[in-house]
Parts: C-alpha cells; sequence; structure tokens
C-alpha cells in the first residue's frame, strides 16, 4: 500500500473574501456569478472536498488530486486500526458519515454513507470511533 496524505478541506472561498456572521461564524452562502446564492462549502456543489497526497519515497508530497468528499465538506478523517485503506469519514453541513477506501492510487470510495437525520439541516459536531472487542 502506499502512502497518502489526505486534507480535508472547508471553504472554496476564503473567509476574508466571504466574511462571517456578528457572531463570529462564516457566511456560507455567497452571491454566484448568475446573482443566484451558491454554497461556500468546499465539496457543495463542486465534489472536490478532499485532496489527497501521494507520499514520496524521500518524504516530499506529490502534487494534489482533489476529490468528492461527500457531505458539504469533510470535517473529520479516521483511519480504521489494522486497515491502512479504510477510514471514517465525517460530514459537516450534512451531519453524517461514510466509510471509504482509499486505493493504490489514491482514488477514494464511499462505501457506505449513514445519516443521522431525516432530511433535517443539521452540522455534524463530533465522531467517536468504537473498536469492537
Amino acid at each position: 500500500m502506499r502512502n497518502f496524505f489526505l486534507v480535508g478541506t472547508t471553504f472554496d472561498l476564503p473567509i476574508a473574501i466571504s466574511g462571517t456572521y456578528p457572531d463570529g461564524s462564516p457566511i456560507l452562502w455567497v452571491p454566484g456569478p448568475d446573482g443566484k446564492p451558491r454554497s461556500v462549502a468546499s465539496n457543495a456543489p463542486d465534489p472536490d472536498g478532499i485532496v489527497i497526497f501521494r507520499v514520496n519515497a524521500n518524504g516530499t508530497l506529490s502534487d494534489p488530486s482533489f476529490q468528492d468528499g461527500g457531505g458539504g465538506f469533510s470535517f473529520y478523517i479516521a483511519f480504521l486500526h489494522n486497515q491502512p485503506d479504510t477510514f471514517i469519514l465525517g460530514y459537516a453541513v450534512g451531519d453524517g458519515v461514510s466509510m471509504c477506501r482509499i486505493d493504490e492510487d489514491g482514488r477514494i470510495a464511499s462505501a457506505r454513507s449513514y445519516r443521522s437525520t431525516q432530511g433535517e439541516a443539521r452540522s455534524l459536531n463530533f465522531v467517536a470511533v468504537r473498536l469492537p472487542r
């Protein structure tokens, strides 16, 4: 198995440009080129919320590969013990998690998604991964 470095991104637009609400939380919707609101969450609507770098033999990183993280943006990445190709991906602005795999070429695939709500707008606050005994 090759080594990869995964990064879950948050926003397509820097907060310095999109701004914040008076309470300090980031603005998630901005006017698009057509004047209609568009999300600045990194994986919605464009599927590029996970950045994958191959770790080269000398420790440097390859050029980035932007891939679909699912959900609004990828908030939490946790690889499973003794399964170096399998990880849990938690979604903020999507309220759920997926179990994903990464192949030898650094492509990810979501094997199974779990949502904690029935279509309600919520955000994932934390994830706990417990290993079976």
